[in-house]
């Protein structure tokens, strides 16, 4: 009787060790094929916005899972197709008492329609730009920050705007295609494309 519950005591540990050590293995793959993706991109002297519809598709897998490795592959697929992936939260508690009001507004950060009046966005103009570049921020929203990234994805240029004409010099700035987003109480108010020819 002794070898038998000790012969399922063994196999329930042996089944919930192949369990995890499967769950590792998976999120090691995922990783191996991320690491195998970035060094293809390195390798090829291409950022992270010329990927092959491969390796989009790579991603998209890798990014349906809840690993670790797949909130990586999130990250880069919003930043290069701003795909977002649902982000699964706690249920809320039982009903909320009748004291409690309304509900509370959840605005998210990568939205750009948080913003109360959806037809007043920034101006950005001559775009494509040989240099200065105006960004016509309307009155309700002082204080913008604006950041550039190049197309490697990587910061060029940060910003504070302010309501009325700013220019921005960008003659320090390599020919080429650039990202920018612009901000407001941290929250995003615009993000788009600037074309940069000297």
């Amino acid at each position: 009787m002794e070898k038998l519950v000790f012969c399922i005591k063994t196999s329930v540990c042996c089944l919930l060790f192949s369990i995890v050590c499967m769950a590792t293995t998976q999120d090691d793959q995922f990783f191996k094929q991320l690491c195998t993706i970035k060094r293809d991109l390195a390798q090829s002297n291409r950022s992270i916005f010329e990927l092959t519809t491969a390796e989009i598709a790579i991603l998209t897998n890798i990014a349906n899972y809840r690993t670790r490795t797949s909130f990586e592959a999130q990250a880069i697929l919003y930043l290069v197709q701003q795909r977002e992936f649902p982000v699964q939260m706690e249920h809320l508690p039982a009903p909320l008492p009748a004291y409690a009001g309304t509900l509370p507004v959840v605005h998210f950060k990568n939205e750009a329609n948080n913003l109360p009046n959806k037809e007043q966005i920034v101006s950005v103009y001559p775009n494509p730009t040989t240099g200065n570049v105006h960004f016509d921020v309307p009155v309700p929203y002082t204080d913008c920050q604006l950041i550039l990234y190049g197309i490697d994805g990587k910061v060029c240029l940060q910003q504070n705007l302010t309501a009325g004409n700013n220019s921005v010099a960008l003659t320090n700035q390599s020919n080429g295609l650039y990202y920018y987003t612009i901000y407001y109480k941290g929250n995003l108010l615009q993000r788009s494309k600037l074309i940069l020819v000297k």
